[in-house]
């Protein structure tokens, strides 16, 4: 960069002798890979093989443990990222923010970015997506970080605002089913990988039962996983379900979410992901 300043300066017909250099030196700035962190957000730090790249993407929905923004305006006064039951249409057990969908037609589009702070509750993200989905928001994603760089996994919005919904429609009424339909019920003390089909354990009697504290065994889920998506290849069963315990923090179901979407190799899983409350 510098030799290309001075030479700009001597076909100019700079005045200054070519011994004597300019002294101020121009460095270019290296672009950073990290998209920019709205204020009081920590993203969530996940393995870069269960989420697709997403440098330089914007968030329209930012949510820190104070407030819940639209495109940098504050749209909700957030307590330790739980939204108050004043907010909630129906009250505190209510799924619907009415504000956050006054403002929804600010968002000008229909895939829709959320940021989240790691330490939002799971509850507050069913929340979100549950008000999206009443403003006909047909995309989501969330954004996380890996390393340097920042992620994204698409998430697939119910047809119904609870898990009854999407389980109801999904059950057969009689017969085994072609389709695994798996599943995990995640809660703060264990995870449940099973499938709704009954194809592959039950909710009861689970293909695999794990403690979850002090943490997720990510190697064997993923391993386990593996072995299901050998076993039933059907291409049509890419969609998993997972119940989370309301007050998780958004951590812990992103690493997942990333463990389910693809194996450490990259290859893919189940990467067609539905949400819904474990309470």
């Amino acid at each position: 960069m510098r030799l290309l300043l001075i030479a700009s300066l001597v076909a100019c017909g700079s005045s200054k002798p070519i011994s004597e250099p300019d002294p101020t030196v121009v460095t270019a700035p290296k672009p950073s890979v990290i998209t920019s962190t709205s204020p009081g957000i920590e993203l969530s730090e996940v393995p870069s093989t269960g989420f697709d790249r997403a440098d330089g993407a914007t968030a329209q929905i930012a949510v820190s443990p104070s407030a819940l923004t639209i495109k940098g305006k504050v749209v909700l006064s957030l307590t330790d990222g739980q939204i108050d039951a004043a907010d909630l249409q129906g009250g505190a057990l209510g799924m619907i923010i009415p504000r956050l969908r006054e403002h929804s037609q600010e968002l000008g589009a229909m895939r829709v970015m959320l940021q989240l702070d790691r330490r939002t509750p799971y509850l507050t993200l069913l929340q979100i997506l549950s008000t999206l989905q009443i403003a006909r928001i047909s995309e989501v994603a969330i954004l996380a970080r890996s390393g340097p760089h920042t992620m994204s996994a698409p998430i697939s919005l119910l047809p119904d605002a609870g898990a009854s919904g999407w389980v109801r429609h999904t059950v057969p009424g009689t017969g085994p089913s072609p389709r695994v339909q798996p599943a995990i019920a995640l809660t703060s003390t264990e995870l449940r990988l099973f499938s709704i089909s009954g194809t592959s354990g039950t909710k009861d009697k689970p293909a695999l039962v794990m403690t979850t504290n002090p943490g997720i065994d990510l190697v064997q889920l993923g391993r386990k996983l593996a072995e299901l998506r050998k076993k039933h290849s059907d291409l049509g069963d890419t969609a998993l379900l997972v119940l989370a315990a309301d007050s998780l923090p958004i951590q812990s179901v992103l690493e997942v979410i990333a463990t389910v979407r693809a194996t450490p190799e990259g290859t893919p899983l189940y990467p067609e992901i539905l949400l819904a409350s474990g309470r």
